[in-house]
């Protein structure tokens, strides 16, 4: 079954060293991935957990809709917990997950986080 190709792409500067990404996607399931770039800090990418941690804080910095907070505090609770026990992914109920990883790019490391919904 072909489904449209519902995708919102958005890019914010959050400060002079880290730049993110937000795609929102789905019809019947819903996917937002938030991918932070972040320069200028000298822990390498290989360290997922501190990355994982620095992608949590990024994202409760984002300014965000009051009835959104709820889900993103969420998100952000389930990506610590990725790192603290070593997992790819976390589910948050019998519906949402919750994925994220780091890697080294030429522009700094980047810090995929995926939030999946799943109707």
């Amino acid at each position: 079954m072909l489904r449209p190709n519902n995708k919102a792409v958005e890019t914010w500067v959050m400060d002079e060293h880290v730049m993110v990404n937000i795609t929102q996607s789905g019809c019947a399931d819903f996917v937002a991935a938030y991918v932070f770039t972040v320069t200028g800090d000298p822990h390498a990418a290989e360290d997922r957990a501190y990355w994982l941690r620095r992608g949590s804080g990024l994202l409760l910095q984002l300014p965000i809709a009051p009835d959104e907070q709820k889900t993103r505090d969420l998100i952000a609770q389930a990506v610590k917990n990725l790192a603290d026990k070593n997992l790819n992914r976390v589910e948050i109920s019998e519906t949402d997950s919750v994925e994220g990883q780091a890697s080294a790019s030429s522009r700094g490391t980047v810090v995929r986080i995926q939030y999946t919904v799943v109707l």
